[in-house]
């Protein structure tokens, strides 16, 4: 997939997007990348991961937790 295309869907992923942590968190990313030059090459299968990742989202929001349900389940996770 060329870099026009990712960047297009990309677009219309984050339109969609009602998670205020998460578009914060895009944001930050954002802003972090237009401060320093990032110069690595994302292999071609993590990027299918994160689309495949992103399309389950965007057919099942309720797979999204916000940061406080995140750290509660780390909290039960590492008390194990």
């Amino acid at each position: 997939m060329n870099i026009q295309l990712q960047r297009n869907k990309l677009i219309q992923q984050i339109q969609v997007i009602n998670d205020v942590d998460l578009l914060k968190t895009i944001k930050s990313l954002l802003d972090y990348s237009a401060k320093k030059e990032i110069d690595f090459e994302v292999p071609q299968w993590q990027q299918d991961q994160v689309m495949q990742r992103l399309d389950e989202v965007k057919q099942n929001p309720k797979l999204i937790i916000n940061r406080t349900e995140l750290n509660n389940r780390i909290k039960v996770f590492t008390r194990k």
